[in-house]
């Protein structure tokens, strides 16, 4: 009877961890998934993991190759991606990269699409805004890519950040840590080891920094005041329209 009564009471409280954890989805393509990384290393979201601890559950819904925009028939996040799983899991929190692949896959057609990547990338926004959840979402800007193309995404990138003011959030900066740093690349647009546990730290201290950001405006009508706060490397968050800073030391690596 006693034992019984321990192992009834064992499995409340492994039900009760289980609720409070944090659910965190990380949408993504293959720098998310882990391609290209050799076996034992981890990629971003799983290193994350252990940073942020058993408080959280961090899924990876990264898919190789994946874009943003709805009308690329091959390649679309929305199609042929893990949207459905991502909210399936029912986040708190969901952070997105995506970007990558629109802007080196389609760099001659960028004046003409871009308008559409930003499109669906609200939509994106506005269709994780209808969980049960209300997750805070995170925008990332993807790292560099090493070639030409690279100018390509940093107008991709500018619109991620027009993204992130009309919705009122965070950015997560994954460019700048990465910019010029061959050292962390696999190969032109893939880190290796070393950048997916740089990329996992920079994760971390966005999404465990005390700031206090608006309610998220999903579906915001155009011209709405907005605002937006980011984290670069160096730990700091600032949120630029009135709201306030705060400032942190970098956290040391696990």
């Amino acid at each position: 009877m006693q034992t019984g009564l321990i192992a009834f009471l064992i499995l409340i409280c492994l039900c009760e961890q289980t609720r409070a954890q944090v659910r965190v989805a990380c949408i993504g393509n293959s720098i998310t998934e882990g391609y290209g990384l050799p076996a034992g290393a981890l990629s971003y979201p799983a290193r994350l993991q252990q940073l942020l601890g058993s408080g959280y559950s961090v899924q990876n819904d990264g898919a190789s190759g994946r874009t943003m925009r709805k009308n690329d028939t091959k390649n679309s996040y929305w199609k042929f991606g893990k949207l459905g799983q991502a909210m399936a899991f029912k986040p708190n929190i969901v952070t997105i990269k995506l970007g990558t692949n629109d802007a080196n896959n389609f760099a001659g057609q960028w004046n003409s699409i871009s308008a559409e990547f930003k499109r669906d990338y609200l939509a994106m926004v506005d269709t994780l805004g209808t969980l049960a959840t209300k997750p805070r979402v995170f925008v990332v800007l993807p790292v560099p890519i090493r070639g030409n193309n690279d100018s390509i995404l940093v107008k991709a990138i500018a619109l991620i950040r027009e993204v992130a003011t009309e919705r009122h959030l965070a950015i997560i900066d994954a460019y700048a840590p990465l910019k010029g740093k061959t050292e962390l690349y696999a190969d032109n647009l893939h880190p290796n080891a070393a950048g997916a546990d740089t990329l996992a730290h920079v994760f971390y201290r966005a999404i465990t920094v005390p700031v206090s950001l608006p309610p998220v405006a999903y579906g915001a009508m155009p011209g709405a005041e907005a605002s937006a706060a980011s984290t670069d490397i160096t730990g700091r968050v600032s949120v630029p329209i009135g709201i306030w800073r705060a400032r942190f030391r970098l956290l040391p690596r696990r």
